[in-house]
C-alpha cells in the first residue's frame, strides 16, 4: 500500500509516457494497476468499473489505428480498456468523472510500479466511443471511456516539474 509520501512523490513525477520499449509488463503489475483503479471512491459505492486487458499486439495494432492519437498503443506492451456499466451507475451523468478517478489512480499505481502510462480519452466522443462498441462487442449497458497503454520506458521521465501557478488560484472570488 502507498504511503502519503510515495503517493505525493508519484503526482509529482508522473509523466504520460508515449514511447514504449519491447519488455512484458508483468501480471503482478497489471493487477495493480487494475486494483488502484477499483479502490477509487464512487457515489453509492456502485462500483461501475470494467475493464478489458489487451496484450495480443494485433489487436493492439487495431485500436491503434482507429485515430492517429491512439498510434501509441501499437508500441505499448499491454493496454487497459476501461469501460463502465450503465446498469450499475446511482448517478449516470457523472460516470465520466467517477471513470477519469479510476484512470487517475491507474496512472499513478503505473508510476509507482515503474511503467509508464498514458490516458487516452475515448467517451465522449461518439465517433471513438461506436468503434469500441463495435470492436469489442460491446453489450448494450457498456460504454467504453478510455484506453490506457502500459509499457516500459527506455529512459526514466519521472523527474519532478513545477506545475505550480500561484496566479490560477483564486480565494473565496474570481
Amino acid at each position: 500500500m502507498m504511503k502519503g509520501g510515495k503517493t505525493m512523490e508519484n503526482i509529482f513525477t508522473k509523466r504520460s509516457g508515449r514511447e514504449f520499449i519491447e519488455r512484458e509488463v508483468e501480471e503482478d503489475k497489471v493487477e495493480k494497476l487494475l486494483r488502484a483503479a477499483m479502490q477509487t471512491n464512487y457515489a453509492g459505492s456502485e462500483q461501475p468499473w470494467e475493464f478489458i486487458v489487451v496484450k495480443d499486439k494485433k489487436v493492439l495494432s487495431e485500436i491503434s489505428a482507429m485515430e492517429e492519437h491512439l498510434e501509441v498503443l501499437k508500441d505499448s506492451s499491454c493496454a487497459v480498456v476501461v469501460l463502465t456499466d450503465m446498469r450499475k451507475l446511482f448517478s449516470p451523468d457523472n460516470w465520466h468523472q467517477d471513470m477519469a478517478a479510476a484512470v487517475q489512480n491507474m496512472l499513478l499505481e503505473a508510476t509507482n510500479q515503474g511503467l509508464e502510462a498514458v490516458w487516452l480519452g475515448v467517451a465522449p466522443v461518439e465517433a471513438r466511443m461506436d468503434f469500441m462498441i463495435d470492436y469489442f462487442d460491446l453489450p448494450e449497458n457498456i460504454m467504453p471511456f478510455g484506453v490506457v497503454p502500459v509499457g516500459y520506458f527506455e529512459d526514466e521521465c519521472n523527474v519532478f516539474v513545477d506545475r505550480f501557478d500561484s496566479s490560477k488560484v483564486h480565494y473565496n472570488q474570481w
